[in-house]
């Protein structure tokens, strides 16, 4: 991203029709470093995520 970008920014959940009991991951890496990781649960509400992409090189 060469500095081109200062924050990676979404929404993110699980349906809530899925099947009882439901997760999700949400795992970010750069270059093998853990940047984020998300894990919603059946019935959560919607979150924002906002990672700091601003060292991320590519």
């Amino acid at each position: 991203m060469k500095g081109q970008y200062k924050k990676l920014q979404f929404k993110y959940g699980v349906d809530d029709r899925s099947p009882k009991g439901s997760k999700g991951k949400i795992v970010i890496y750069d270059d093998n470093e853990l940047l984020s990781e998300f894990i919603p649960e059946l019935y959560d509400d919607l979150k924002l995520a906002t990672i700091d992409v601003s060292e991320v090189i590519i």
